[in-house]
């Protein structure tokens, strides 16, 4: 697998991709995701932030950063 990559899919399945990246690479204390791309418009944006938000985000702010030193 390589990265970057898109995460697509449900909740589930992002949140899954997420965790693959997670562990192949040691983990990471910051994630930036790109919620606009190509030709999505407005709305469809601001569906799947809106999305990740509710169904992802909480599950993620369960796994501990990875710090340096």
């Amino acid at each position: 697998m390589s990265w970057p990559r898109s995460l697509l899919g449900n909740p589930d399945t992002v949140y899954r991709q997420i965790m693959d990246f997670y562990d192949q690479v040691g983990g990471f204390g910051h994630l930036d995701l790109v919620g606009r791309t190509g030709f999505m418009t407005h709305v469809e944006a601001e569906k799947g932030i809106k999305l990740f938000s509710k169904e992802v985000m909480p599950r993620l702010r369960e796994i501990a950063p990875v710090t340096v030193g």
